[in-house]
């Protein structure tokens, strides 16, 4: 079933409502928040152009016909050329977003998180302050294309809920709750890629159909003012609607942790592990290795003492079997030169 996601517009009423109907349950798209905004008001292409147009930007260069963001190259340009790009169509399928010292424009003291200095003006422009919870706003980060880029179906790896801003143009967005992620079929844990991701494409109709009969996928169109929330670890896949496309990123870290509830969540895991038959043929001395890592593991998380989703999560590559691999590699390269 394809559900559209629900609009309401902003007041003191809705944001009560808010939290207690959408924060941590639902999307919903909230409109008329950002009435007195410079950046509704004002942003286009010769304003950009001209207050930040040398700014220094990284860009990402999708291979012909992909959306995988995982396979890109990377380009160097300044904002105002690359806004100039997108007037002639942006033939080389580049997509500004998800480099966070390229496109963050305002971050919260509180998380260490890079921003690109050039951009820092804007904030001046755009304040989603006072109208969620103030000290949950991760950083602000502009996000900027064509209509020939989206993005695959994935979810964010620091674990953090959304607020996506549209400034410019439309953007199409599908959206899955975390509980259906069985029919989605996300990368495995040792497939040395990106395991926030999934191989399912949304943009092919017959796919989205034929999940769409299984499971609920959410879907909206969002344009100028919209501000779309989703809560954490939904996945989603975004597409741009016109030739520029301009929102705003600003991920919510709305998950409280402590370093008890990740221990609890490590134990169930560690039992699992001790139940399966396969470690009965481990040597004694193997077995006893094995359980002094889970010790040291244990102590580790203890010590880390986390207290939020995103501070703790954010600091892991997306790929955390990427040095195993590694290792793996040389020890084969190694043993066949032998």
């Amino acid at each position: 079933m394809i559900i559209e996601i629900e609009k309401k517009i902003f007041s003191q009423a809705f944001r009560n409502c808010y939290f207690e109907s959408y924060r941590h349950q639902q999307p919903v798209i909230i409109q008329k928040a950002l009435n007195n905004s410079i950046a509704l008001e004002k942003w286009n292409v010769n304003y950009l152009s001209d207050k930040v147009g040398e700014a220094k930007i990284t860009l990402l260069k999708y291979q012909d016909g992909s959306n995988d963001f995982d396979k890109v190259s990377h380009k160097k340009s300044t904002l105002a050329d690359y806004l100039a790009n997108l007037l002639l169509g942006n033939p080389d399928r580049t997509y500004w977003f998800n480099i966070l010292d390229s496109g963050n424009f305002w971050c919260n003291e509180k998380y260490k998180v890079p921003i690109n200095e050039s951009l820092q003006v804007l904030q001046n422009d755009f304040d989603l302050k006072g109208l969620f919870i103030d000290q949950q706003l991760v950083y602000s980060q502009l996000v900027l294309g064509g209509n020939n880029v989206s993005t695959k179906l994935h979810f964010d790896w620091g674990g953090e809920a959304k607020l996506l801003t549209q400034i410019i143009g439309c953007k199409e967005v599908y959206l899955i709750h975390p509980d259906d992620i069985k029919a989605v079929a996300l990368n495995k844990i040792f497939d040395q890629v990106n395991i926030a991701s999934s191989p399912v494409d949304l943009w092919d109709e017959n796919v989205l159909q034929k999940l769409a009969s299984k499971i609920k996928v959410y879907h909206a169109i969002i344009e100028p003012g919209d501000i779309l929330y989703w809560p954490s670890y939904w996945m989603h896949s975004v597409r741009n609607i016109n030739d520029i496309t301009l929102a705003i990123n600003t991920p919510v870290d709305e998950l409280p942790l402590s370093s008890l509830f990740i221990r609890q969540c490590f134990t169930h895991l560690t039992c699992e592990l001790f139940n399966d038959k396969s470690l009965a043929e481990l040597s004694p001395q193997t077995m006893k290795t094995f359980q002094k890592s889970i010790h040291n593991i244990e102590e580790q998380l203890i010590n880390k003492a986390p207290s939020s989703l995103f501070q703790w999560s954010s600091e892991w590559p997306t790929d955390p079997f990427e040095p195993i691999y590694t290792q793996n590699h040389w020890n084969c390269t190694a043993a066949a030169n032998e």
